[in-house]
């Protein structure tokens, strides 16, 4: 947010020869900046020719708690053809409207992309509420490993106990063993003594004893 780092975040902006995922990491340390040359710079980088980029200024320009207006302009896009746009789209209705128009991201349970729930996972991380909790709750089941993986870390790490019975499917031996891991929080006794030397699961077993608070049997593992 400081405005004396403008200058040499809209350098790397225009420089269509660097990276598009540092120009895209540019736009977003713009967002915050309260500087009218930035703000002039992400207005361009909407119609960036490059969709990392002009993503990353859709999402970079919606304030959060910035109401329904915003959230109407982002669900224009919530079904454009780009995945990153809708990846935007979807994370700007969350930062725009908060609580209040989560039910307007019913297209999520719809992409074939994992995109558009990772990011509104991100945003929702900053929700402390129980309708975010809910949508978390139901996002872990989408069958995408990346949208399982983080959407049970922020259930965890929120210590959202009462959600934690949506991980016990995951505990089938088949399941993605990053997905399985994060659902030993709901597992048994037995289960948890039979994988401590697991060489994937094993730590698991330590972090699931933590978050359950048991931390004198994550110190004998």
């Amino acid at each position: 947010g400081d405005a004396a780092c403008a200058p040499g975040l809209i350098k790397l902006l225009a420089n269509t020869k660097a990276r598009p995922e540092a120009r895209a990491a540019a736009v977003i340390a713009l967002g915050p900046v309260d500087d009218e040359a930035a703000k002039k710079a992400l207005a361009e980088a909407v119609k960036d020719d490059n969709l990392t980029v002009r993503a990353a200024a859709v999402l970079a320009q919606v304030r959060p708690g910035s109401g329904r207006v915003k959230v109407i302009a982002m669900e224009r896009t919530l079904r454009d053809p780009s995945p990153e746009l809708r990846a935007a789209s979807a994370a700007g209705v969350v930062r725009a409207g908060g609580d209040t128009n989560l039910a307007d991201l019913y297209v999520l349970f719809k992409d074939s992309d994992p995109r558009p729930s990772l990011a509104s996972l991100r945003e929702l991380e900053h929700l402390k509420t129980e309708e975010s909790t809910k949508l978390v709750a139901r996002l872990l089941r989408r069958p995408q490993p990346e949208v399982e993986k983080l959407a049970a870390d922020i259930l965890i790490r929120r210590g959202a106990h009462d959600t934690f019975s949506a991980l016990r499917p995951y505990l089938d031996p088949k399941t993605d063993p990053g997905v399985r891991g994060r659902a030993l929080v709901v597992a048994d006794d037995a289960t948890l003594r039979g994988l401590s030397a697991d060489p994937q699961l094993g730590i698991w077993v330590y972090r699931a004893r933590l978050t359950r608070g048991e931390p004198d049997l994550a110190a004998d593992w």
